[in-house]
């Protein structure tokens, strides 16, 4: 079992290679699902995927019942005994069970209404939240131990496993089932993989006083994931049920685009800031330093492809799905600003985390929620996902700001990387008009390429060129290096 003793060697070291593989891994994986959901795109088309979309969006709202966070209370804890481990495990056992009972009920409402397609997709979706939910535990032990290139390999195997078998499946005719083999996989292959990894056995033990400790921190977190309401929870169902499947699909794909800094940002988050944050809960200096690099870096990464998407929406989606999804280049436009502010909420709640402010994050998607719902409920009905979208990342902005506001006293200084991040945006845009002037007759992949090379040319320059740069670049090589 995981224990708290010191760390062989300096924390920021291993923190620091623990990112680089989990954003490795989660690129890896970001690169075949983005090649598996281009393949399902092209094959399925908008109208079976925005099935399948619909089924999930409804499983996941209702997941929030049961999301209280188990798995993040094992991280933040100073210790986890084998008792505990085995009661969290009894605990997240019976969370699924009470989904699996609720999404029954959805599914046989669904089943009367004819819908026999969504019905049985709910069925197969509460198994694998079941699964999911365990799944999460033993990934806790292997982050609070630090164990990045396990973690890293669990990943990429289940990863490679369920993309190719979905794939085959739906080569072979599968249609929107390929969809569930794929998630389902996802949670079998994790769970056997990570249980053999950590050495844990599969086993459940009941304390009345543990279940007490999670529950009292999870019911905090579970108000929190309220304001996930706010990301392709609500927006998803509302729009599917009123515009209809296909505008969900083309939604939902936009969505995806825009979220992929998210995807591949919170993982890293997730299981190697979290802790390290954790870890360094004493030292408010050393964090502040830390939260204000990891904001710079991801800023300067992020600028780019967040330009791309507000520029050329229409042919970026087009070029990657196929014509008949050039509908969505409206909704990915909207969603470009997503980009860079979401994986700041999602950076800013996990330092609140790590000092176990769970009612802080709270908070603040609530104030997230109470901006979308109203903006939902006036832009869906006249602008349909495009209004839709707007509101996602309207609510998204605001809690972003009140995270900001309750991590005041340990989050740094805003123009540490408010700073870069105007640099970046200036940066890009020149790097854009230049390239489109010299290359207004190539295809627009052509001055997209052009930009980007641009892009990190100007950066690199800008790097040497000034102090903070050069400090940055310092920090980097001692902590990868050391």
């Amino acid at each position: 079992m995981v224990k708290d003793q010191a760390p062989p060697q300096p924390l920021a070291g291993r923190a620091a290679r623990g990112a680089v593989f989990i954003t490795a891994t989660v690129a890896i994986n970001g690169m075949i699902g983005v090649l598996a959901n281009i393949v399902f795109a092209r094959v399925l088309g908008p109208n079976t995927m925005g099935v399948y979309a619909f089924a999930l969006a409804l499983s996941d709202l209702l997941a929030l019942a049961v999301s209280i966070g188990i798995d993040v209370y094992l991280v933040q804890e100073p210790e986890v005994s084998p008792l505990l481990f085995r009661v969290a495990l009894a605990l997240g056992t019976l969370l699924g069970a009470i989904f699996v009972v609720l999404s029954a009920g959805l599914s046989a409402l669904f089943w009367m209404r004819g819908q026999e397609q969504v019905a049985l997709l709910l069925a197969g979706l509460a198994v694998q939240r079941l699964v999911l939910i365990n799944t999460a535990s033993y990934f806790a032990l292997l982050r609070r131990s630090l164990r990045f290139r396990t973690l890293s390999a669990i990943q990429i195997a289940a990863g490679v496993i369920e993309h190719s078998v979905a794939i085959a499946a739906a080569f072979l005719g599968a249609g929107v089932w390929a969809l569930l083999v794929r998630d389902m996989l996802d949670a079998v292959v994790n769970l056997v993989l990570a249980v053999g990894a950590s050495g844990e056995r599969f086993a459940f033990q009941w304390q009345g006083e543990r279940v007490r400790s999670i529950l009292r921190f999870g019911w905090a977190l579970l108000i929190s994931q309220s304001g996930e309401l706010a990301v392709h929870r609500v927006d998803s169902a509302f729009l599917g049920a009123l515009a209809g499947t296909r505008e969900l699909a083309l939604y939902d794909e936009a969505f995806k685009l825009g979220d992929v800094s998210r995807r591949i940002a919170l993982p890293a988050l997730q299981q190697v800031v979290l802790p390290t944050y954790a870890q360094l809960r004493g030292a408010v200096q050393t964090q502040r330093h830390a939260f204000e690099r990891v904001q710079q870096l991801g800023v300067l990464a992020l600028v780019p492809f967040a330009l791309s998407l507000m520029v050329y929406p229409t042919p970026i989606i087009t070029l990657l799905l196929g014509p008949q999804w050039s509908g969505a280049g409206p909704i990915v436009r909207v969603f470009a600003s997503y980009v860079l502010v979401q994986p700041f909420l999602d950076h800013t709640v996990q330092l609140l985390l790590a000092h176990g402010n769970s009612a802080a994050v709270a908070r603040a998607k609530l104030v997230q929620l109470a901006v979308f719902l109203p903006l939902l409920a006036i832009l869906l009905p006249r602008f349909s996902g495009v209004g839709a979208a707007a509101a996602v990342v309207s609510g998204v902005c605001a809690g972003a700001a009140f995270a900001l506001w309750e991590a005041r006293h340990f989050a740094g200084q805003l123009w540490q990387w408010l700073i870069p991040a105007g640099g970046a945006i200036c940066l890009y845009g020149a790097s854009a008009v230049v390239s489109e002037l010299a290359l207004r007759s190539l295809p627009v992949v052509a001055q997209l390429g052009a930009t980007a090379v641009l892009y990190l040319s100007l950066v690199a320059v800008a790097v040497a060129l000034t102090r903070q740069g050069r400090a940055t670049v310092r920090s980097l090589r001692s902590v990868l290096w050391r």
